[in-house]
């Protein structure tokens, strides 16, 4: 990702919808958000445009994008597209346009002033009589969050009494999944979790199943994220099904996802499917204790890893084993740079063998580089490292030769199945 669109995607608040794309039963993880897919690819095309410096294009692909409905579990705000919008529009000398679109971020409480200032796309704007009236509302919109978020910390930070686990109050964008009217939810608290799950749901009748299969998870999160405690409550909602979980959140993923920085996940737990819960809550735990993950090969291939699970023995390594006979691995460069187009089509391989780089880096090289290179991203490999991307792939496949395939492997389970 280039340094251009780095600073737009910090334009953003911190919601990261992680395992998202978990490994499916029988289908592609796209088929359970197809608005978000749409808005995918029209602010790919956007991007691709502009980089062609064919900025008025590119503006009306921005706003396409920032006018469709994603599904209410992916909390992408319109503001990213709007923005850029603005920005192609200023570039293509367009003032009209550009001040219309930065006239509608502002009501909408865009606040990231000092932003707007320091962009260069911009520049061409200043002099214009509407651009001080703009900056005007967008210095208020900072001002009246700098004013929420302080009354926000002093009414709920504490110092935590001991081992008590504490629950932050749950986001608004939260509240509306949890504390649903028309779909009611009743909840109990269990160590770290407040727990949410209709009253007639298999997990009310199968709730000292559940509790055990968290209380095996959590210390697996732990033990890899190497922290001996971690003491904020986690909100966790537990639908028998993707639809029902589509019916609750608009999204219809089959394991479940993540909502990183809001404390929450939701989780299908039925009875024909592995419940995905360290899977799910390594994403929480890891993105809180880590760092924001700067990469989604090693987001989603440490929870692969953390979860540990695939039908076989050593399955990790064994699976990416039988990827290397077969000539079904990735190229490296590819999950590093195009994570989610990859794994659109060459989904289970794109996981596994993201655990598997995530595994050998981890294990070979140590958690401090690691935690170094979640929050850096691939960019500042060979600074972490010392050596290049080249010589990893390398090095990576050479011991992934040394391991044996599974045996009696069933390549058509595991490519409809996922790992369960």
């Amino acid at each position: 990702m280039n340094s251009e669109k780095k600073s737009v995607r910090r334009l953003l608040p911190f919601f990261l919808v992680a395992g998202i794309l978990l490994l499916t039963r029988s289908s592609l993880a796209q088929q359970g958000f197809p608005q978000y897919y749409e808005y995918l690819n029209l602010t790919q095309k956007a991007d691709s445009l502009k980089r062609a410096r064919q900025y008025p294009q590119a503006a009306s692909f921005y706003g396409r994008a920032a006018r469709v409905k994603i599904e209410k579990g992916i909390p992408i705000p319109p503001t990213e597209s709007q923005y850029q919008a603005a920005q192609a529009w200023s570039q293509a000398n367009k003032a009209d346009s550009a001040f219309h679109y930065l006239s509608v971020l502002a009501r909408q409480g865009f606040a990231q002033a000092d932003t707007l200032r320091r962009d260069i796309h911009f520049n061409g704007l200043h002099a214009d009589a509407r651009w001080m009236p703009v900056l005007a509302r967008v210095d208020g919109n900072a001002a009246r969050e700098r004013r929420l978020a302080q009354v926000y910390r002093e009414r709920t930070e504490f110092k935590r009494p001991g081992d008590e686990v504490v629950f932050n109050p749950p986001p608004a964008y939260v509240r509306q999944f949890i504390y649903n009217d028309t779909l009611a939810l009743t909840s109990v608290n269990y160590a770290n979790f407040r727990l949410f799950f209709r009253g007639n749901s298999y997990s009310a009748t199968h709730l000292p199943a559940l509790k055990d299969q968290l209380a095996s998870a959590w210390p697996r999160i732990l033990s890899v994220l190497q922290v001996p405690a971690y003491q904020k409550g986690v909100y966790l909602t537990l639908v028998d099904s993707k639809q029902e979980l589509k019916e609750l959140t608009g999204l219809s993923p089959a394991g479940g996802f993540a909502l990183v920085g809001q404390d929450a996940a939701f989780l299908v737990n039925s009875p024909t499917r592995r419940l995905q819960a360290k899977h799910e809550i390594f994403h929480l735990l890891a993105n809180e204790v880590w760092g924001v993950c700067q990469s989604r090969l090693l987001n989603e291939g440490g929870a692969v890893f953390c979860d540990n699970e695939c039908w076989y023995e050593n399955p990790i390594y064994s699976l990416n084993a039988y990827f290397l006979q077969t000539g079904k691995l990735l190229p490296l460069s590819g999950l590093i740079n195009d994570f989610d187009n990859v794994a659109r089509t060459n989904q289970v391989v794109a996981y596994l063998q993201s655990a598997a780089l995530f595994k050998y880096l981890y294990e070979q090289y140590g958690v401090n580089r690691m935690k170094q290179l979640w929050r850096s991203g691939f960019g500042s490999f060979q600074a972490i490292y010392g050596f290049s991307l080249s010589r990893l792939e390398k090095e990576w496949k050479a011991y992934i030769r040394k391991n044996a395939p599974p045996k009696a492997m069933d390549w058509d389970k595991v490519s409809k199945e996922g790992c369960g």
